[in-house]
């Protein structure tokens, strides 16, 4: 790493982008990144996605990364998708030298919320209030609330 600052980060998956919010390890908001595609066809969205994070250098400044588990979707193609784009985030990491762990969205939400069933306002409103800072799209504040488990679990 260039500086001395160890940086932490969540990520959140979906099936057409990657979300990431960076903190330090005081758990300040340091920035977000995002690595989307908008293909048509599945296999090329994930292939878009993996070439942008490829040659996203700053990956080499983060010490650790929590990346939220795939879940079960009533869609089978949109469930192995997720699973793919996890399975790509989880070798950028270790492509970049990135030490990483899995993160259940249960396991993250009871963690920083208190309930492993908060609802995606309960998480936009307390990611928004702690990082004082307003989130443009619901997957960086999921993010964020899964950086902030990173922060607190931080493999020292």
């Amino acid at each position: 790493m260039a500086s001395s600052v160890r940086l932490i980060a969540g990520i959140d998956t979906s099936s057409k982008a990657v979300h990431m919010v960076v903190l330090n390890v005081r758990g300040e908001l340091q920035m977000t990144a995002k690595w989307e595609s908008d293909a048509k066809d599945s296999d090329d969205r994930m292939h878009e996605i993996f070439e942008d994070m490829f040659d996203d250098l700053g990956l080499k400044q983060i010490a650790f990364v929590a990346i939220e588990k795939p879940i079960y979707i009533q869609n089978p193609l949109s469930t192995v998708m997720l699973a793919k784009i996890v399975g790509v985030t989880q070798m950028m990491m270790w492509f970049h030298g990135v030490k990483y762990s899995l993160v259940g969205n249960t396991t993250w939400k009871k963690a920083v919320l208190g309930s492993g069933r908060a609802s995606k306002a309960e998480i936009l409103a307390w990611a928004e209030n702690d990082a004082d800072q307003i989130f443009e799209e619901q997957d960086f504040a999921d993010a964020y609330c899964i950086a902030k488990y990173a922060v607190k679990n931080f493999p020292k």
